[in-house]
């Protein structure tokens, strides 16, 4: 049997080019032309694949947190499963998104991001369970105060304020799930 290797997109390159160069300097400070330098692509490639360095972690972020939770349901990983990986892979990634939540701001806030991509991602999930194309009124709210308060918590916990695992996070995310979550999400728990 032949195995295909999998090759590493465009997006995948510029994405690890970003990641190099937040190594030396702060997010805010590192230009398109040395991304497209750093990994041998011109300008004209990056742009075809984002709109500005912004989309870029904005894309990176999401595809990560997507690819975990579209492990949940169908391959038989639970919610909770996903909440621990998760949280292993921001701890993994703790330098590089202290650097991008410390130098983004304003609209390009990575912070405000990362909210908004963990909403949808919970929404979606839900969405998923109750097999509608739209969620009520509170349990969109409830979504919504769970996913922008747990993105505090974990700004607050990559940049120091909180010194405890990612295993002891993911735990105290599962506990703190709202009650009206639960039926959804942590169905070990309802």
């Amino acid at each position: 049997m032949v195995r295909k290797v999998r090759r590493k997109t465009s997006k995948e390159i510029l994405a690890e080019s970003f990641h190099e160069l937040v190594e030396k300097k702060p997010a805010d400070r590192i230009t398109v032309q040395e991304i497209t330098e750093n990994c041998g692509y011109s300008p004209a490639t990056f742009y075809r694949q984002f709109r500005d360095k912004y989309d870029l972690i904005a894309w990176d972020y999401s595809s990560h947190c997507s690819g975990i939770m579209d492990r949940t349901g169908n391959s038989g990983k639970t919610w909770k499963t996903a909440v621990q990986e998760g949280c292993s892979y921001l701890y993994s990634q703790r330098k590089y998104l202290c650097n991008v939540l410390k130098h983004t701001g304003g609209q390009d806030s990575f912070f405000q991001y990362m909210s908004r991509v963990n909403a949808e991602l919970l929404e979606k999930e839900v969405l998923n369970q109750t097999g509608q194309k739209e969620l009520p009124e509170h349990l969109a709210i409830g979504i919504k105060l769970y996913a922008y308060g747990t993105s505090q918590v974990i700004c607050e916990w990559l940049g120091g304020k909180w010194d405890f695992s990612a295993e002891h996070l993911s735990a105290l995310f599962i506990q703190a799930l709202p009650e009206i979550l639960i039926p959804y999400l942590n169905k070990e728990q309802g």
